[in-house]
């Protein structure tokens, strides 16, 4: 009889051990998951700044280069304007003395 309560022990202490063991290995799996994961997030992150910081390197390209094109051409306008006013300043000036005073000054001097 007290062998089998000695065997009951055995297989009872075993069983234990298995149990703990298994838990143990259980924490170990759900730590090394929990660890991945976050190695995951982080590589993902670090992914995910390296395609923004790409996207908005190729926007400030495009950007720079569509403000350029404006700048030019607002240039090549201011430049058009000022040889319309070299042109056409001395009948300009005529036109706007003469309504000041008038007559056609031209007459008077």
């Amino acid at each position: 009889m007290l062998n089998l309560i000695d065997q009951l022990i055995g297989i009872d202490k075993d069983a234990r051990s298995q149990v703990e063991r298994a838990e143990n290995r259980a924490k170990e799996i759900l730590e090394e998951a929990e660890r991945d994961c976050g190695n995951l997030r982080s590589e993902y992150a670090g992914r995910a700044e390296k395609r923004l910081s790409i996207v908005e390197e190729s926007y400030s390209k495009i950007a720079g280069e569509e403000i350029s094109v404006i700048l030019d051409r607002e240039r090549k306008r201011a430049e058009s304007l000022e040889k319309v006013m070299e042109q056409n300043k001395a009948a300009w000036e005529k036109e706007i003395l003469s309504r000041i005073i008038g007559v056609h000054y031209e007459s008077v001097l």
